[in-house]
Formats: structure tokens, sequence, C-alpha cells
């Protein structure tokens, strides 16, 4: 209702009687004010229909947006949304037997994929992480990998380090692998076995790596520290006593994450003293992201802005019923997918006051947005890559 001209013009309070009849007989009535609130709709640019369902996060690399499908990448121009390459990975002869991306990361003029693969024997898990040219999507190097799923991507220090985790159709195996490659080339420089690990992706700040893993018990939760060059366990802290840690965020030499009692935000520096601990009123989701000195957390039916120095709540913006999933930081913006109960919407949201300025919605789930040049890409289960005008 609110796109309609009529509501548009109802903007403002408004007084509404209502009468309560039966038998043609009034029985009641009530009189209350209510607020019609007319939020702008998000200006698009143009929407491409690739030729599949663009659910994954698109990446910018080297002036271009790269969205993917289940099989297939797409490379498209950012200003008009023309198609320049794409890469299928049924037909394309390099694997026969693909079950779907999992991962993707841009990285020195360069894609990584990682492609879960059908296991070629019983009950196994195998992936191949790919390198392709990012200006005509042709294989650079490949990598098989036997231990399992690699879901996560992450290149730092000219390395590319993937997380592998294992599973059989039985149900999941609590084993993982960290694996670190040259990007230039593919060569395994070391890999790092784990008997469980918690569920947030590892970071990667000041030479170290950081990553949540359990004993063998199930009983503690820690945040292992690992030379990056190496692989050599630098120290091990202890943070909990239940199996999960959410997603984490780094910045300015400090980890955030959310503790296993979903009541608290923690921080910790790369030594893994305690910086801070503050409690959510709201029992928190996850960090989603940590930039410019803020702390952006999703937490139940609200999304805060916290201090990164201490914790403390800069502002706080309420929807009902939604969870905030991920955000691109546009400077003065920040652009924010929301699920909601029936579809997703993409909110502009001031980075100042965290006030909403616009809202766009595709009438369907989307993915995470990614913000480039001004303007804010993302795609959508209606098979359609999207862009939108960034500004105010």
């Amino acid at each position: 209702l609110s796109l309609t001209k009529e509501w548009k013009a109802l903007s403002g309070k408004h007084t509404v009687k209502f009468v309560i009849k039966a038998h043609n007989k009034v029985i009641n009535t009530r009189t209350i004010t209510i607020s019609v609130k007319h939020v702008p709709q998000g200006k698009l640019v143009w929407k491409l229909h690739p030729g599949d369902h663009s659910y994954l996060a698109p990446l910018v690399c080297n002036n271009k947006i790269v969205f993917y499908s289940s099989t297939t990448v797409y490379c498209l121009s950012p200003d008009n949304g023309k198609l320049l390459w794409k890469r299928n990975f049924i037909t394309d002869s390099d694997n026969k037997n693909p079950n779907g991306i999992i991962a993707t990361v841009g990285y020195n003029r360069k894609i990584y994929i990682s492609l879960h693969d059908k296991g070629v024997k019983k009950n196994s898990a195998v992936s191949t992480l790919y390198c392709l040219d990012i200006n005509n999507g042709k294989t650079l190097w490949k990598k098989r990998i036997y231990d399992g799923i690699a879901f996560d991507i992450r290149p730092y220090s000219n390395n590319i380090y993937v997380t592998v985790f294992y599973e059989d159709i039985f149900g999941p195996i609590p084993d993982k692998t960290l694996y670190c490659f040259d990007s230039k080339n593919g060569n395994l420089i070391w890999k790092k076995n784990f008997y469980r690990v918690g569920q947030f992706p590892f970071q990667a700040f000041n030479g170290k790596l950081f990553i949540s893993v359990q004993d063998k018990t199930l009983s503690t939760t820690y945040i292992a520290c690992f030379d990056a060059k190496n692989g050599a366990l630098l120290w091990k802290k202890s943070v909990g006593d239940l199996p999960s840690l959410s997603l984490s965020a780094a910045d300015n030499g400090k980890l955030f994450f959310v503790s296993s009692d979903l009541d608290y935000i923690t921080a910790m520096d790369d030594k893994g003293d305690l910086m801070w601990k503050k409690k959510i009123i709201n029992s928190a989701n996850y960090v989603i992201s940590a930039f410019n000195g803020k702390l952006y957390v999703s937490a139940l039916n609200s999304f805060y802005c916290m201090d990164e120095r201490n914790g403390n709540v800069i502002w706080q913006y309420v929807r009902k019923n939604c969870d905030f999933a991920s955000l691109a930081n546009g400077r003065e913006n920040l652009y924010v997918r929301v699920i909601c109960r029936y579809f997703d919407y993409l909110l502009c949201i001031d980075e100042k006051t965290g006030k909403l300025r616009w809202k766009f919605s595709t009438k369907d789930t989307i993915s995470a947005p990614v913000f480039y040049n001004g303007k804010v890409y993302f795609g959508s289960d209606n098979g359609y890559a999207y862009c939108v005008e960034g500004g105010k």
C-alpha cells in the first residue's frame, strides 16, 4: 500500500473512527490516531536476467561485477549490466560433475571459486578450488580437495585460505581443515586439521589467523590464533562452554564476536586479551561487519551500531519480525539486506544517525549487497541481477 499514490498523499497523522454494528445497531465506536509514513523506494538503474538464479553475493573485481548461480558465473559491466562473459560448470570441459558453487572471492584481478563436486566415491564430499581470469573467465589453475566441502575462501597477504568442512550423507562429521594456497599458482603452502570448528569463518589481520575450535568433548570453545605464513599455533583462549560462536568481524587489530550465550558482544585483541564485553538487550544473532571504528550487530528485531573502542551503542534501528543479514558500506550510507517473513528488503540506512532513507524489494529472496562507485549490486532468487542507485 505504501507504493500507491493514495498512501503517499496520506503521509502524516490521521484520526480514524471505527463503528462496530450488529443487526444494523451501533454497539461500539472507537477513535484512534494512526501515522502513515511514506518510505521512498530505491532507484533502479538496471536489472538483467542472465539465465539462472543469482543467489550468491556478487563481487567487484577489476571494474567488473561478477554474479553467480548454482553452477554458472556471469561477468557484467557495472554501468549497464552488459554480459561480458559467462562460465557454465555443467558444460565446462574442466568439470563434468558439479554440485554447486559454494564460495567466491575476487583478489588481485582474479576470481577464486569453490565448487562442490558430486563425490567420486560413495558418501564422499569433494571440492574443486578454481582460479579464473577476470577478463575472460578462463581457468588459470585449479586444485582438487578431497577432504570435504570448501565453504569459505579468504585472501590475505598474497595467499588464499580455504576452510573445508567434511560431511557425509548420514550427517555431519565435525572435522575441518584449513588450507593455505599460493594465490598465484595454487601450490599448497600448509594445512591444519581440527576436530571441530565453530560457526564463524576465520579472520586475518596483523599476520595472524583467528578461528574458533572445540575440544573433543565439545564442552569448551576456544579462539585459536595461528601464524598466517606457516600455520604455527601462537595461542588458544577459552571463550565459553557452548558449541556455537557466531559470525565474527575484525577491524583495527581487534576481533569481535557474539559470545556463546548470545547475550554479549566480545572484543579481543590479537594477543587474545579481552578488551571489553557488552550485553545486548535483544539477543544478538551475529556481528555483521566492522569498519571505520564502528561495529554493526544483528539482533532480535534490531540492528545496532556500536563504538569499537568500548562497545557503547551509538544508534539502534528497529524492524520487527525481520533478521538483519548482511550489509555493504557506502561511506555515508549502509545498505542492509533484511530477511522478513515473505521476502527480503534492501534498506538504505544513514550511517551517522541510523535513520531509514529508502528501501527496495524484488518480492523475493536477495543476496548480500555490494557497493561500488556509487551504486549497489545484488542478486535475487527471481533470476535477476540488480543495480540500484546508492545516493540519498
